[in-house]
């Protein structure tokens, strides 16, 4: 089973792993970043990398972060797998959003 792991203090990401249970339940299990379970998956990972981002650990132990991530993790989600081509055809552009919206999730809400 893969676990995402999110930002257990972000409303926008507490909705998104709420997401994640609902439509890739079975699939993926979610934790947050700073639980025993995310201390473990990431515990090579320094506490800025950890934070920088979602997290995804495949069922093999890699780990993917950041926009590669949500957009993984996405294609779960109804209509996730056009977002995630979409995103795959301006990733630079792709990558500018997703930092835009990990540095302010504080703000944004959920």
């Amino acid at each position: 089973m893969e676990t995402v792991l999110i930002d257990g203090e972000c409303r926008m990401c507490q909705a998104f792993g709420r997401g994640v249970e609902r439509y890739a339940s079975g699939r993926c299990s979610v934790a947050h970043i700073a639980s025993p379970v995310g201390q473990t998956l990431l515990g090579k990972l320094n506490e800025t990398d950890r934070m920088a981002g979602v997290h995804l650990v495949r069922a093999n132990g890699s780990r993917v972060s950041g926009v590669t991530a949500a957009l993984e993790i996405g294609r779960g989600f109804p209509g996730g797998r056009w977002i995630a081509w979409l995103g795959s055809r301006a990733p630079r552009l792709t990558e500018a959003v997703y930092q835009f919206v990990a540095r302010n999730r504080n703000r944004i809400r959920g």
